[in-house]
Protein backbone atom coordinates (compact mmCIF):
# COMPACT_ATOMS: atom_id res chain seq x y z
CA UNK A 1 0.00 0.00 0.00
CA UNK A 2 1.68 3.51 -0.71
CA UNK A 3 0.98 6.12 2.13
CA UNK A 4 -0.02 9.72 0.82
CA UNK A 5 3.19 11.45 1.76
CA UNK A 6 1.62 13.40 5.11
CA UNK A 7 0.82 9.71 6.57
CA UNK A 8 4.17 8.98 5.59
CA UNK A 9 6.20 11.81 7.22
CA UNK A 10 4.27 11.89 10.08
CA UNK A 11 4.48 7.98 11.02
CA UNK A 12 8.36 8.63 10.29
CA UNK A 13 8.13 11.46 12.73
CA UNK A 14 6.59 9.15 15.15
CA UNK A 15 8.89 5.82 14.18
CA UNK A 16 12.15 8.01 14.26
CA UNK A 17 11.07 10.14 17.61
CA UNK A 18 10.61 6.86 19.26
CA UNK A 19 14.05 5.30 18.15
CA UNK A 20 15.41 8.66 20.03
CA UNK A 21 13.64 7.97 22.92
CA UNK A 22 14.78 4.43 22.76
CA UNK A 23 18.65 5.29 22.92
CA UNK A 24 17.63 8.15 25.37
CA UNK A 25 17.43 5.07 27.81
CA UNK A 26 20.36 3.11 26.76
CA UNK A 27 22.95 5.69 26.37
CA UNK A 28 25.89 4.75 27.33
CA UNK A 29 30.03 5.61 28.18
CA UNK A 30 31.56 8.61 29.11
CA UNK A 31 29.68 11.00 26.77
CA UNK A 32 26.04 10.07 28.56
CA UNK A 33 25.04 13.25 29.26
CA UNK A 34 25.47 14.36 25.60
CA UNK A 35 24.09 11.36 24.51
CA UNK A 36 20.88 12.00 26.79
CA UNK A 37 20.54 15.41 26.03
CA UNK A 38 20.41 15.22 22.44
CA UNK A 39 18.37 12.35 22.15
CA UNK A 40 15.85 13.69 24.34
CA UNK A 41 15.76 16.61 22.50
CA UNK A 42 15.02 15.01 18.95
CA UNK A 43 12.83 12.80 20.40
CA UNK A 44 11.29 16.19 22.00
CA UNK A 45 11.10 17.89 18.38
CA UNK A 46 9.73 14.65 16.08
CA UNK A 47 6.76 14.56 18.78
CA UNK A 48 5.98 17.88 18.12
CA UNK A 49 6.24 17.57 14.69
CA UNK A 50 4.93 14.35 14.33
CA UNK A 51 1.47 15.78 15.94
CA UNK A 52 1.83 18.92 13.62
CA UNK A 53 2.17 16.15 10.63
CA UNK A 54 -1.22 14.65 11.42
CA UNK A 55 -3.04 17.61 12.29
CA UNK A 56 -2.06 18.96 8.68
CA UNK A 57 -3.20 15.07 7.32
CA UNK A 58 -6.34 15.33 8.65
CA UNK A 59 -6.26 18.85 7.11
CA UNK A 60 -5.79 17.57 3.82
CA UNK A 61 -7.69 14.70 4.15
CA UNK A 62 -4.92 12.22 4.62
CA UNK A 63 -5.22 9.33 6.70
CA UNK A 64 -3.58 9.29 10.00
CA UNK A 65 -3.07 6.33 12.57
CA UNK A 66 -2.83 5.26 16.27
CA UNK A 67 0.95 5.99 16.95
CA UNK A 68 0.65 2.72 19.11
CA UNK A 69 0.29 1.13 15.85
CA UNK A 70 2.61 3.33 13.30
CA UNK A 71 4.97 0.13 12.55
CA UNK A 72 1.85 -1.06 10.67
CA UNK A 73 2.12 1.62 8.48
CA UNK A 74 5.92 0.91 7.58
CA UNK A 75 6.66 -1.99 7.92
CA UNK A 76 10.16 -2.07 6.41
CA UNK A 77 10.90 0.04 8.65
CA UNK A 78 13.22 -1.58 11.86
CA UNK A 79 13.20 0.10 15.42
CA UNK A 80 16.07 0.38 17.37
CA UNK A 81 16.49 -2.45 20.31
CA UNK A 82 20.57 -2.85 21.40
CA UNK A 83 20.83 -2.26 24.85
CA UNK A 84 23.80 0.41 24.70
CA UNK A 85 24.31 3.47 22.52
CA UNK A 86 27.52 5.57 22.52
CA UNK A 87 27.78 9.16 21.67
CA UNK A 88 29.32 8.22 18.63
CA UNK A 89 26.73 5.56 17.56
CA UNK A 90 23.39 7.68 18.50
CA UNK A 91 25.46 10.70 16.40
CA UNK A 92 26.41 8.09 13.13
CA UNK A 93 22.42 6.88 13.81
CA UNK A 94 20.53 10.11 13.66
CA UNK A 95 22.17 11.12 10.38
CA UNK A 96 21.16 8.20 8.82
CA UNK A 97 17.48 8.34 10.63
CA UNK A 98 17.00 12.04 10.23
CA UNK A 99 17.93 11.96 6.60
CA UNK A 100 14.82 9.90 5.83
CA UNK A 101 12.64 12.00 7.75
CA UNK A 102 14.59 14.87 5.52
CA UNK A 103 13.76 13.00 2.62
CA UNK A 104 9.79 12.41 3.46
CA UNK A 105 9.36 16.07 4.50
CA UNK A 106 10.60 16.97 0.60
CA UNK A 107 8.40 14.80 -0.10
CA UNK A 108 5.41 16.04 1.57
CA UNK A 109 6.13 19.22 0.82
CA UNK A 110 6.10 18.84 -3.01
CA UNK A 111 3.13 16.79 -3.00
CA UNK A 112 1.19 20.39 -1.96
CA UNK A 113 0.47 23.35 -3.64
CA UNK A 114 -1.05 25.08 -0.31
CA UNK A 115 2.00 27.70 0.25
CA UNK A 116 0.60 27.91 3.91
CA UNK A 117 1.57 24.02 4.48
CA UNK A 118 4.94 24.60 1.93
CA UNK A 119 5.91 27.43 4.28
CA UNK A 120 5.45 25.92 7.53
CA UNK A 121 7.31 21.97 6.08
CA UNK A 122 10.37 25.00 5.01
CA UNK A 123 11.02 25.98 8.61
CA UNK A 124 11.06 22.33 9.45
CA UNK A 125 13.38 21.35 6.56
CA UNK A 126 15.87 24.49 7.29
CA UNK A 127 15.83 23.25 11.09
CA UNK A 128 16.68 19.30 9.79
CA UNK A 129 19.26 20.84 7.07
CA UNK A 130 21.18 22.83 9.49
CA UNK A 131 21.08 19.59 11.86
CA UNK A 132 21.97 17.42 9.89
CA UNK A 133 24.23 18.69 7.77
CA UNK A 134 26.69 21.61 10.09
CA UNK A 135 25.91 19.99 13.46
CA UNK A 136 25.85 16.43 13.11
CA UNK A 137 28.64 17.00 10.80
CA UNK A 138 30.79 18.85 13.26
CA UNK A 139 29.91 16.31 15.98
CA UNK A 140 30.78 13.25 13.76
CA UNK A 141 33.99 15.44 12.71
CA UNK A 142 35.18 15.92 16.32
CA UNK A 143 33.99 12.30 17.15
CA UNK A 144 36.97 10.88 14.84
CA UNK A 145 39.47 13.29 15.71
CA UNK A 146 39.90 14.29 12.18
CA UNK A 147 39.45 17.59 11.08
CA UNK A 148 36.08 17.81 8.91
CA UNK A 149 35.42 20.01 6.00
CA UNK A 150 32.20 21.67 6.26
CA UNK A 151 31.60 24.43 3.17
CA UNK A 152 35.38 25.17 2.41
CA UNK A 153 36.30 25.37 6.35
CA UNK A 154 38.19 22.88 8.00
CA UNK A 155 37.24 22.48 11.43
CA UNK A 156 40.62 21.37 13.16
CA UNK A 157 39.61 21.49 16.57
CA UNK A 158 41.36 24.01 17.61
CA UNK A 159 38.42 26.40 18.15
CA UNK A 160 36.97 24.30 20.88
CA UNK A 161 40.41 23.98 22.20
CA UNK A 162 41.17 27.62 22.60
CA UNK A 163 37.32 28.52 24.37
CA UNK A 164 38.09 25.37 26.31
CA UNK A 165 41.43 26.76 28.18
CA UNK A 166 39.93 30.67 28.16
CA UNK A 167 36.75 29.16 29.72
CA UNK A 168 38.94 28.10 32.84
Amino acid sequence: MELHPFTRAAALAVLIGNDFWYMHLYAKDEDFDKSHQLTEHYYDRLGYEGDELMELSIEVGAEVFNPSEVGKWIPEYVPESDKAYSYTTIVAKAQDKLNTYLDALKTMRNSTSRTDIQSRLDECLRYWEKEINYKLSARAGQISNAPSMLVGFVNTGIDNELAYKFSD
